[in-house]
């Protein structure tokens, strides 16, 4: 039987970011049910986070300023500073830093059950059993041990679709584009990266799973037809596909006894799906330096690992739950609202929604309140008084 301090269960950007921090100081083994194979997701942060210098090495591109955009060519402008990560080279540089440290990562092992004893914790993928001290299950809302232990509830989904293209011309960065005139919106984003290429995604918020192809065949018509085909090489299916469904719901429990819960499940932002990082960035150390307590004190209670303190506030949270829960009915009318709202507010409020949290001060800036009245903007109302009760 294998053996390590932690079993962490997902190779994703979250698996990987947390072992390579507790590889510092610990003995690390990655379970991954995929084969190894190249990113099909991007990241974009901003430039006020507080990590080590040379996973900073990895930012591909800086930029000042990216563009919403309604289906009537409306936009709004958001300044900041910001950054777009090279995926790949950022998670291959995590693999081979843990892997440096005596760390393992085993691919085409699917963890499929547990086992609790007294002293560890016995973790089974494949036919293999593997010991440890705790599990880390960065395996998402898709997660057996999520799911059978009822440690989320799923309130909707995001579907993307996308790929990396190359462009015939620049194009501002973009994080929202509501192309198509429709029912129910779709979002384009469009993020240039230094390869005279762009990372180019449609985002559907559902509230049940549902088929794929209707969204492939409107980013087809997008990049090939509409008035953004002009900045896009033609694609010969090439390149490999953006995206995937990314779940978004509310956490119910942190863990259970020798488990912990940690990665992009706990990514609830409803205006971005390439968000994700941000938080990760921000809490990664912490959560590693939480862990590591816990072994030394041979505390692994489902109260005791569940004790470290939430990163958000509690608003923040319940505001983008509700807002995502709003956006499900959105058409492309409301979307052009919702853009004439951005606009009424200060970009440093918008940044905080996007990439960071929500605090009441945000909303109870006189000037800002008056403003957004005085235009008629009330699409936050809503999911703001639900965030109170």
């Amino acid at each position: 039987m294998t053996r390590a301090d932690i079993i962490i269960a997902g190779a994703g950007i979250s698996g990987l970011l947390l072992g390579y921090e507790l590889s510092k100081y610990l003995s690390i083994l990655i379970l991954e049910k995929q084969e190894e194979k190249p990113q099909t997701k991007y990241w974009v942060t901003l430039n006020n986070i507080d990590i080590d210098s040379n996973i900073k090495e990895f930012v591909d591109v800086q930029f000042d300023s990216m563009e919403f955009i309604s289906h009537e060519f409306e936009k709004y402008s958001l300044k900041g500073d910001y950054l777009l990560w090279d995926t790949d080279k950022l998670c291959e540089y995590l693999k081979t830093f843990i892997r440096n440290n005596n760390g393992k990562i085993l691919y085409n092992h699917r963890v499929y059950s547990k086992s609790i004893k007294e002293s560890y914790i016995e973790v089974f993928a494949n036919a293999t059993s593997f010991k440890s001290q705790i599990l880390i299950d960065c395996m998402g809302y898709y997660s057996p041990i999520v799911h059978t232990h009822h440690m989320a509830k799923i309130l909707g989904y995001h579907y993307l679709y996308g790929k990396t293209l190359k462009l015939k011309q620049n194009i501002n960065p973009v994080c929202l584009a509501n192309v198509m005139l429709q029912k129910q919106a779709a979002y384009l984003e469009i993020f240039p990266d230094s390869k005279q290429g762009a990372h180019v995604t449609i985002i559907k918020p559902i509230s049940k799973l549902q088929s794929l192809n209707h969204l492939k065949e409107e980013f087809n018509f997008i990049i090939s037809k509409s008035a953004y085909s002009k900045y896009f090489e033609d694609d010969q299916d090439k390149q490999l596909p953006l995206g995937g469904v990314v779940p978004v719901g509310l956490i119910r429990k942190k863990a259970l006894n020798r488990v912990f819960l940690y990665g992009e499940s706990a990514q609830h932002n409803p205006a971005a799906t390439g968000t994700c990082l941000s938080r990760l960035f921000k809490n990664y150390k912490k959560v590693a330096a939480h862990l590591v307590d816990k072994i030394n004190q041979q505390d692994f209670s489902a109260k005791s690992l569940s004790s470290l303190p939430s990163d958000y506030n509690r608003l923040s949270s319940n505001f983008q739950i509700n807002l995502f829960k709003e956006m499900l009915s959105w058409n492309s009318v409301k979307f052009s609202k919702f853009l004439k709202m951005l606009d009424c507010l200060p970009n440093e409020s918008v940044n905080d929604f996007l990439f960071d949290e929500i605090k009441l001060s945000h909303f109870a800036d006189i000037n800002t309140v008056l403003k957004l009245l005085r235009s008629g903007q009330y699409l936050w109302i809503k999911p703001f008084l639900k965030s109170l009760s």
